[in-house]
């Protein structure tokens, strides 16, 4: 190695870079402080001897890339996840180029933020699309619905086939003395599940002081962890979740008669229902 080269990896051994240059068969040289950091966690053995080893479960066919790779570069900005006990877990791009005839270079960057920036960008894609054919699949229902508790109930249906929500129902505000919520259609329930429930809308009752309850009296949406909005005994179809494992989102409405609703969707996510979600609901 010339002293150019050498007085180059002296430099970025002592810069904040991830650099590990290695032979040919993967045998690590030298390994700056930054990629020893970053690459620990992927140890095995907790040793750093050989980057083609430690790299196999998240890098599969680095070896074989650089052992049939002509070109000086062998792979560029290839993506890798480092799971926890990583901070945080961590993306991280990978570039390894020939360094010399029996030496590579392999150089790390943290592609976290961006990988994640992406991947919200792919779920707001994901939610979006979901919504879009929601809302062509609730047209098509309009159309074909012959009466209001077969269209509350293909609604429901539908929020839970095409969102993917576990729990979907609506219930009217009733001007008893208990001023009772009466579920008139449901998805996601065991059979007769909501029949066994009772929810008032009334301040001052006991059963009155979960979201469905509040969100009839305000006319404002309301988010709940744990699902209060329902009992927490009893489980749903085909899992094993109870109330107590889910979020609610319960959204107000008022009918041409002025009866007020509450249409009640719960998932599984602790963060299902933010502002985008809502938005789109």
């Amino acid at each position: 190695m010339t002293q150019q080269s050498s007085e180059l990896l002296e430099f970025l051994y002592r810069s904040p870079i991830a650099l590990v240059t290695m032979q040919l068969d993967g045998t690590i040289e030298t390994i700056t402080p930054v990629a020893c950091q970053w690459l620990m966690p992927l140890s095995k053995d907790g040793q750093l001897e050989n980057l083609f080893v430690v790299l196999e479960d998240v890098a599969p066919t680095l070896r074989s890339l650089a052992a049939s790779t002509a070109s000086p570069v062998v792979c560029e900005n290839m993506v890798l996840h480092v799971p926890k006990p990583a901070p945080l877990g961590k993306h991280l791009s990978l570039t390894v180029n020939h360094f010399s005839d029996a030496t590579m270079a392999a150089i790390f960057s943290d592609v976290s933020n961006e990988y994640h920036l992406l991947e919200t960008q792919r779920d707001a894609l994901r939610r979006n699309h979901r919504a879009l054919r929601l809302v062509s699949d609730t047209n098509i229902t309009l159309a074909r619905s012959v009466d209001r508790a077969h269209l509350l109930q293909a609604i429901c249906t539908l929020i839970c086939e095409r969102r993917g929500y576990p729990i979907a129902w609506v219930g009217y505000a009733q001007q008893d003395a208990e001023h009772s919520v009466l579920p008139m259609a449901s998805a996601g329930y065991e059979e007769g599940y909501l029949a066994q429930k009772t929810i008032s809308w009334d301040e001052n009752s006991p059963r009155g002081q979960g979201p469905v309850s509040i969100a009839i009296r305000t006319g404002k949406s309301q988010i709940c962890q744990g699902s209060s909005s329902i009992s927490t005994a009893g489980t749903l179809r085909g899992t094993s979740l109870s109330a107590t494992d889910l979020t609610s989102v319960s959204l107000p409405f008022t009918k041409r008669s002025g009866m007020r609703g509450v249409l009640t969707i719960c998932a599984s996510q602790a963060d299902a229902f933010n502002s985008q979600e809502i938005e789109l609901l």
